[in-house]
């Protein structure tokens, strides 16, 4: 089953949107000091019992405004 994860954050706020399946939620997330190139990896971790099926990710893509 696939399903769609997006995450929106600004500098200059103090949280981060994340919209699972069209589900929106708020996480409090502060990013110090200012990273000059933002990110560089997003690590996803899962809180399920660990299996040895494992999980896909993809498509991945990014939108910079």
């Amino acid at each position: 089953v696939w399903n769609d994860l997006e995450i929106r954050w600004s500098y200059d706020g103090d949280e981060l949107e994340l919209l699972l399946n069209g589900r929106r939620t708020k996480i409090d997330f502060a990013v110090a000091p200012i990273l000059e190139h933002g990110f560089s990896y997003l690590h996803i971790q899962s809180s399920m019992k660990e299996d040895s099926r494992g999980f896909m990710i993809g498509p991945v893509s990014v939108e910079v405004d």
